[in-house]
């Protein structure tokens, strides 16, 4: 099996359909809690890292900041930019294939995002520990990174299979657990249809690398961020001051000295 995907163009297009709920929900709830940092009334530059189809971008635009999205699947931009393209026209939106873990940005900005468990999809914590650091370093003093993680609670109950299907896709989802190797994956595959009564197929996996919120914990003060808070997915109003692992996801926020 791959370990690292770009993701096709068909399976860009059903990523885009089926997976919108969740960033469209906590889009507001992210913009809402960035603006209680002061340095989100200075710094109007904020990274989308791992941005995919661009689904998070319009609710930060919304808010009055410049986005830069990045993401390592030229397909997934593809469709980000044919969204976003009178907001990349004004500036406001610039669309750039990266990676997590050697991305670059011309000056420090005020937020770096990152949600949808995006960073359980790098391959192990050396790849993550470049990545926070590269956050880091990214940031204007005072800046902000935003980001969610499956814990082990969810990823060790990561085993079904489920159909979704409409007249244009039929979409089997099928998830497995790998404690051997401290990982999930979800393969995806179906049809989709691309041109009148021709289907396409695709067939695609996605990692989620198991890592523990104690190890992101040290990693994250290793690199010098402070004030690390968690958050449930469904209350970013208060900090959630239990152990996070009894989460399945938990959203973590944290401030460059």
């Amino acid at each position: 099996m791959k370990k690292f995907n770009t993701y096709g163009s068909e399976f860009s297009k059903v990523y885009d359909r089926f997976w919108k709920g969740f960033v469209n929900q906590i889009g507001p709830k992210l913009v809402k809690l960035y603006k209680n940092y002061p340095i989100s009334k200075t710094n109007k530059i904020v990274v989308d890292l791992c941005c995919g189809t661009g689904r998070l971008i319009p609710s930060i635009i919304d808010a009055g900041y410049n986005v830069i999205g990045i993401d390592q699947s030229e397909n997934m931009l593809e469709l980000a930019k044919s969204k976003l393209r009178s907001e990349m026209n004004t500036g406001e939106v610039s669309l750039r294939h990266g990676f997590a873990q050697s991305f670059t940005v011309e000056k420090p900005v005020g937020l770096v995002s990152s949600i949808f468990d995006s960073l359980n999809h790098l391959e192990n914590l050396e790849i993550l520990k470049c990545c926070i650091d590269l956050v880091f370093s990214s940031l204007e003093s005072g800046g902000v990174f935003i980001f969610d993680m499956n814990t082990k609670k969810a990823l060790s109950d990561w085993n079904f299979i489920d159909l979704e299907e409409d007249d244009d896709v039929v979409v089997m989802t099928q998830g497995k657990y790998e404690e051997s190797e401290s990982r999930a994956y979800t393969r995806v595959f179906g049809f989709i249809r691309s041109d009148g009564s021709l289907f396409s197929k695709f067939d695609e996996i996605m990692y989620n690398s198991l890592f523990s919120i104690n190890n992101v914990t040290k990693l994250l003060l290793e690199a010098g961020f402070i004030n690390i808070n968690f958050y449930k997915e469904t209350n970013f109003e208060e900090k959630f001051l239990g152990d996070p692992e009894t989460l399945d996801r938990v959203f973590i926020s944290c401030t460059k000295f």
